[in-house]
Order: C-alpha cells, then structure tokens, then sequence
C-alpha cells in the first residue's frame, strides 16, 4: 500500500518511512539479483507481485522526498519572516540619530567573508557549518539552505568610473590604477551577502579577458526584457543655401532600431574538494578561488561571442558587425600602407576617437611595421604608463579574433569602437550543487550571466576590418 505522506507533517516521521521505504527496496533488489548468475552473464528476475512492489515503492520515496523539500521550504520561509519581523521591531526600538555610527556602520568585511563561506560549505542540516559562520549568516540574513545567490554588480557609473582607470594605463599596471583611485561601490540589495571587494575583484579580473569590453561601451539593465536602441544616420544629409523668403526644405534622417537581447552565458560546474569547504581556515581561500573561475571563464566565453557571434541566437560580434575597410594584396603578409589604408577607409567622423583591435599575434606581425619615414607604426606605452598604440592609434588586445595571417581571414580592426555596444543584465547568479558529486566527496558551484551585444551601425560602417586576400 502506498505511503499516505500527506498525513504526516513532520521531518522525523517522513525520515522514519523513508528508511523503511529504502530498506524495502534494497531486499527486493537482493532478491533480483539472487535470481541471477554475473559469472554466465545472466541477469536476476522478479517474481510474483516484486516488480509491482519495486516500482510502488519507488514512487513512494519520490513523494516522501518531495513532502520532505516542501516541509524544509516552509520551515526556511517561517525562519525567515521571524527574522525579518524581529529586525524591524529592533529597528523601530532603536534611535534614529543619523549622527550616531551604530545606526550607519556597514557589516565588516570579516563578518561577510564568514557568512559568505558558510554558504559555501552549508549543507541541509547545517551541521558542517562552524558557528562563527552560522552567526555571521545569521547576521546579514543569509540562510544557509539558501540554493542560489544574485550577486549584484557595479551600476553604469562605478563600472565606467573601474573601466576608465583599468583602461588608461598600460595592461601591467590596470590594478594599480585601480587601487589608486577612490572605487567604493555603492550599497545595493544583497551586497551584504559577499565578501569586500568580491563584486570589484570580479570585474576587474572580467574586464581583463576581454578586450572587446575594454574597447567597446558597456549597458547595464536590472532586468533582463528586450531593450530597443534607437540609431540614426545623418550624414548623407546637408544644409542648403536660401534667398531670403523663401521656405527651408525639409530632410528627415535615417533612423532605425537594434533590439538587444538577454543571452545565458555559463561558467560551466566549477568543482570544489569537501576539504576546502569543511575546513575553516582553508575555505577562507574559496571567496578568491570562485572569483577567479567566475571572472575568466565567463569572461573568455563572453570575449568568444561579443567578437564572432553571428547575432543569430546569440550576440552579434564586434567582428562579424564590421564592415570591409582594405583587403591587403597578400596572403599571408600585412603593409604599413595597407594599415594606413585601413584607417583611412573609416568616415572621418568616426576616427577622432578610433582605435585598433587584433589578437596578439597579429600584433605580433606588425610590431616591425615601419612608415615609409621608416619610424614603427607600433609604440610600446610600458614605459610612460600609457597603453600601447598603433600608428598612433589606441591599441586593444582580442584573443579572440584570427591569431595568425593566413588567406581570407580578417585580422584587424579600425574604428569608433565606442559603436560597439554590450548589454548585460546587471548581475550574475551563483549557485550551489550539493548533491551532484558527492560520490567524488567534492561539491560544486555554477555562475550565470545575460548578455548581448551588436555596432550600432545606421549606414555609416563605424568600424572596419582588413581582409587577407
């Protein structure tokens, strides 16, 4: 007879039915295989009412975990709301003198880090979970049943405010710029939930895999519906001369819409030993080790599809969006003049703040480049802390884009990379995968991101790329 689990309303008893559940299924699965030989290759069998047996209590112990999962549910709910209840009233009780600090000061940076790896390494019961953890989770209101969390990122003006720093100095020295400059971020909901400097550390190590990020311009949306962006193009179009009274003609633009969507990008299961989260000390090290998995794998992925997606189902890259600027006479080789070229093939009206974007190794090939003056068209920015330039160009790195010279491939590009836009839904969500490998006693932890990107491109070509013939 199947288990009538909607009468029982207890965690202990629905455990009780299902060890006796579990045990019954593993004699029947006995018997099967009892009736079998593995050394002549011969399976078991049932017998009699068995198979129904095994099947009815299978379907039991589904029901039983389902009544189990509602019941945590609603206990976490009720927790909670008694914790949210009694904070308001301390709130009400407490003083509202704005000049007094114990009504401003932020929870400390070594409380969040607690909370932070209790979540980590919490389990169902919690009972792995050190009290200094359980207390700090306590603290900013973070359960530890909690199965998923939102991290929320920087707003448009902090991320351009890092973007700048990160961007106006040499590669090698993007930290320091950073860290020379006032970032503090600004106070946004869930941000007690991860450790100082977690969000910061997670997009400047970003940032630095991307280059199209670094050159392109960034939108940041809360939620995550289509986003029309409207575009135009007026510069087909002129004044005119007029003898007096006579009536100005009229000349509308070209306008149109570029929709930007909400692609899922993945960092794929990030595996974590049990060791690193059952050890106090050592999961100290997990905030930093997450950060950085999260920040270079979602960062290549992204760098991968805002450079050679196709806009089909996915974002629109920067080089797919590019227009034929020069197609070189050789191959395999690149000209200074064929360089020049290429920057002379862009609207002047886009090259006032235009740079090039190419992968290492066709920087590589055109560091020896030199102008017909027999001066270098590449200057390294190392020494005077700038960014390398390319014919007196800002330079960007693209690990993405063709690594090598090679017939039909389009290895750089010139243009207003401003015009190249990145929408991203404004935060990333970071999950916890508690039972998927235990068998390896390891546990495992995945991150999520929306994004899309596409030039804004109305008929003007803002950015274009060289052809190998």
């Amino acid at each position: 007879m199947s288990v009538k689990i909607e009468e029982l309303v207890s965690l202990e008893d629905l455990q009780t039915k299902r060890n006796d559940a579990v045990k019954a299924i593993g004699e029947l699965r006995d018997k099967f295989h009892s009736r079998g030989d593995k050394e002549k290759n011969q399976p078991g069998r049932w017998e009699g009412e068995e198979e129904t047996a095994w099947n009815q209590t299978d379907v039991d112990i589904r029901a039983i975990d389902a009544r189990m999962a509602e019941l945590r549910n609603s206990d976490v709910m009720e927790n909670r709301w008694a914790e949210i209840n009694e904070a308001a009233k301390q709130a009400d009780k407490a003083p509202k003198d704005i000049n007094d600090p114990r009504q401003t000061k932020r929870i400390d940076s070594e409380t969040r880090n607690l909370a932070f790896q209790g979540w980590c390494c919490s389990q169902m019961d919690g009972t792995t979970v050190g009290q200094r953890q359980l207390n700090a989770m306590k603290r900013v209101g973070l359960s530890p049943n909690k199965r998923g969390l939102d991290i929320q990122m920087m707003n448009d003006t902090e991320y351009r405010h890092l973007k700048r720093a990160a961007t106006s100095v040499h590669p090698s020295m993007m930290r320091q710029a950073i860290e020379q400059r006032d970032m503090t971020l600004a106070t946004t909901a869930g941000g007690d939930f991860v450790p100082e400097g977690f969000v910061r550390e997670l997009e400047i190590s970003m940032l630095a895999f991307m280059g199209t990020a670094q050159a392109g311009s960034v939108i940041r949306t809360q939620g995550g519906g289509d986003l029309p962006w409207p575009t135009m193009n007026d510069t087909g179009n002129k004044g005119e001369l007029l003898a007096i009274n006579v009536e100005a003609a009229e000349q509308d633009p070209t306008t149109g819409v570029v929709t930007f969507n909400a692609y899922k990008m993945s960092s794929k299961v990030i595996i974590v030993p049990y060791e690193l989260l059952e050890d106090e000390d050592l999961s100290a090290q997990l905030p930093s080790i997450l950060n950085a998995a999260i920040a270079e794998r979602i960062g290549r992925i992204r760098e991968q599809y805002q450079t050679t997606g196709t806009g089909s189902s996915e974002p629109a890259g920067i080089v797919v969006g590019s227009a034929l600027g020069v197609t070189t006479a050789g191959a395999t080789a690149i000209t200074a003049d064929e360089v020049i070229s290429l920057e002379h093939s862009v609207d002047p009206a886009y090259r006032a703040n235009a740079a090039y974007m190419m992968h290492d190794g066709i920087i590589l090939a055109v560091r020896l480049l030199k102008d017909s003056q027999g001066q270098y068209l590449w200057r390294a920015g190392l020494e005077m802390g700038r960014p390398d330039s390319l014919n007196g160009r800002r330079l960007f790195t693209n690990q993405e884009m063709q690594a090598t010279v090679a017939t039909a491939t389009k290895t750089m590009l010139f243009g207003d990379m401003s015009k190249f836009k990145i929408r991203e839904v404004n935060s990333i969500r970071l999950y916890r995968l508690q039972e998927r490998f235990r068998t390896q006693d390891q546990d495992a932890f995945v991150a999520f991101q929306r994004i899309d990107s596409k030039i804004l491109d109305s008929g003007t070509d803002p950015i274009k790329h060289m052809l190998q013939a």
